[in-house]
């Protein structure tokens, strides 16, 4: 059966589709999962299966678009790796993980991605609480993560990913436009490696 979805592209598209099931992940689940037509956009067979909450369309759109002059060098040969938290672990022993060498710690429910949390993040437990209201008319409200105890509760779900195929000049994009620190690598819905800001130094001539 998704053999035959395959093929049934590739007629589409009048050439073989360049990749395979395999890399795809988790299977096809229906035909929006078949869009990987080029060595180009390998980074998004690499990702698999369903993109989640996690995946929004500008970070698809810089995966898949084909871009020229780079270097060759790609996520894979720069990446670190990732310190990773149960979405139960207490802001105290995240606060005492990035009082390290972490920048950012990305928080897991199980084995999936759900959220990152980064020094930023956790400066706010120790603003006042008068300070943390937020006016809405006559009525003022908290920020529910000033009284969070757990990664869960101070998480930022919105997490933007690339792959281990992608190249570092779209690295830089992505961080620049987004005004990040670090950057996760997933492969086949894991999270495999975690590239700082800093790691791109080095490249800068």
């Amino acid at each position: 059966m998704k053999e035959g979805i395959l093929k049934f592209f590739e007629k589409i598209y009048k050439k073989p589709v360049e990749t395979s099931i395999t890399e795809i992940g988790k299977g096809l689940k229906g035909t929006r999962d078949i869009f990987v037509k080029s060595p180009e956009q390998k980074e998004i067979a690499e990702i698999g299966g369903e993109f989640g909450l996690f995946f929004d369309k500008v970070i698809k759109n810089v995966l898949v678009e084909t871009w020229t002059d780079l270097s060759g060098i790609t996520a894979k040969q720069i990446m670190k790796k990732p310190k990773l938290v149960n979405q139960n672990t207490s802001i105290k022993t995240i606060a005492n993980i990035l009082k390290g060498n972490e920048e950012i710690v990305f928080v897991m429910d199980n084995k999936t991605l759900i959220g990152e949390i980064a020094e930023y993040d956790l400066v706010k437990q120790l603003v006042p609480a008068n300070k943390m209201v937020k006016e809405i008319g006559l009525l003022g409200t908290f920020d529910k993560s000033y009284f969070g105890k757990t990664a869960k509760d101070v998480m930022r779900k919105q997490v933007t990913i690339v792959t281990p195929s992608t190249p570092i000049e779209k690295i830089a994009y992505l961080i620049n436009n987004n005004d990040l620190i670090a950057i996760a690598v997933v492969k086949q819905r894991k999270i495999v490696g975690v590239i700082h800001t800093r790691d791109l130094m080095r490249f800068i001539k």
